[in-house]
């Protein structure tokens, strides 16, 4: 009750004061800290490429790619005696996919947009009208993106707005309120996500590429590795849980926390288990990621985390391993006892670690790497080449796995002192 009440007094607010501003100045003059508040106002909407309204009348205003400054402003106000604007939206280029990783900061962006607005006409600050945030999607570079249309869209009509209640039906109100709760929460859970991530200094969005191959419906085994050079890539799962979240997921993650003295598969190091929310998932995360073992082998128990997780949730739909790419796999040879399917997001470097290569093609999952989702294992031959990159990759089917070969075509050591002979698949 404690957050709906304050909610109920804000919009009772609305309802009964319709001069009121849609955006107040403390929204407008810090918009990084009231970012929640900021996306709450607008309704969202993705589209390949924006064209402008020609079923409505509205006025486009102009503005550069990553700039606030309206290019056209004597366009607006029109001098008509009587009309009212509907909607407004503000039009942008999703690039990169991710906002997080935006050169501009997103909020002061649209924070700086909207004010050179509300200077060119205060009265386009008004809680009657319906504003909109319009992300184009079909551009893959910068320069795409620079070309695509940017502004300001107002939608207006001639003639009077119509008379409107100045109460809002109670019942109507609260079951309203109650059915946005959910999307309320999901605001704070992507607000608290993406402070995770740019907290982690992530660069690439290798992982959120990965993560969006799969359903976000299945109840997914999802193995991670949290190391220290991990942080960029494994703060982006909340993001990609953020986004739609779902509690059926289960997660393993582990790091050098195991006693390398013991067994290999039983050295353990890792934190598993269901969340119920985003900031559950956080804070395992920070706990995992916190129990550093004093041991400075340069591998990881990969193997292990993955039999745990199976093995706590054998009805899982999907394992999905996030791995350090420059780290060998320390347990490679109990890679044997792995009977699911396992689709592997190696990240960093510039090389695929063969290993991963090795551990989809013996399980039958599936690698992404460069931008391409790696499964087609069933028409491998012996010696069969396989191009990524600048890197050439033979399979040799006797050993049932793949080698790294250098310039003159000759097997070149990458992590082979963990590379064990296999069993036989069965």
């Amino acid at each position: 009750m404690r957050i709906l009440v304050p909610a109920l007094s804000f919009f009772l607010t609305i309802a009964t004061c319709f001069s009121q501003q849609a955006f107040s100045d403390i929204l407008l003059t810090q918009p990084q800290a009231h970012s929640k508040e900021i996306e709450a106002a607008f309704v969202y909407k993705e589209l390949p490429v924006y064209t402008k309204n020609t079923k409505e009348k509205s006025i486009f205003l102009k503005n550069g790619y990553a700039s606030s400054v309206l290019q056209t402003p004597g366009q607006w106000p029109l001098k008509q005696k009587s009309l009212f604007v509907k909607e407004i939206m503000i039009i942008f280029t999703k690039y990169p996919k991710e906002k997080n990783f935006w050169n501009t900061n997103y909020y002061d962006l649209l924070a700086e947009r909207l004010k050179n607005l509300f200077i060119l006409d205060p009265a386009l600050n008004d809680s009657r009208i319906s504003y909109s945030l319009v992300l184009q999607t079909a551009c893959n570079s910068e320069a795409e993106a620079k070309e695509m249309l940017h502004g300001i869209e107002i939608v207006y009509q001639l003639g009077e707005r119509g008379k409107e209640e100045n109460l809002l039906e109670e019942p109507d109100f609260i079951d309203s309120l109650y059915l946005n709760q959910d999307s309320l929460n999901g605001i704070r859970d992507l607000d608290k996500a993406r402070k995770f991530v740019k907290k982690s200094k992530a660069v690439d969005t290798v992982v959120l590429e990965g993560l969006d191959l799969f359903n976000f419906t299945d109840s997914l085994l999802v193995v991670i590795d949290v190391t220290g050079s991990m942080a960029p890539y494994y703060s982006q799962v909340t993001l990609w849980a953020a986004r739609n979240f779902y509690p059926g997921h289960y997660y393993v993650l582990f790091n050098d926390g195991g006693n390398r003295s013991l067994p290999i598969g039983k050295t353990g190091g890792y934190e598993d288990g269901r969340v119920e929310s985003v900031t559950q998932l956080i804070k395992l995360f920070k706990k995992a990621s916190s129990l550093r073992g004093k041991n400075r082998e340069f591998a990881e128990n990969d193997i292990e985390g993955l039999l745990v997780g199976i093995n706590a949730f054998p009805e899982n739909k999907g394992v999905i391993l996030l791995a350090d790419n420059n780290a060998c796999i320390r347990d490679y040879s109990i890679m044997h006892q792995i009977t699911r399917p396992v689709h592997i997001i190696p990240c960093g470097g510039i090389t695929l670690n063969p290993q991963f290569l090795n551990l989809a093609q013996y399980t039958g999952g599936s690698v992404f790497w460069l931008d391409q989702r790696i499964n087609d294992w069933p028409t491998l031959c012996n010696g069969d080449i396989f191009n990524l990159g600048d890197d050439k990759y033979r399979f040799l089917k006797t050993k049932q796995r793949f080698e790294l070969l250098n310039e003159d075509g000759k097997h070149k050591d990458f992590c082979d002192v963990y590379t064990n002979k296999l069993k036989k698949k069965r």
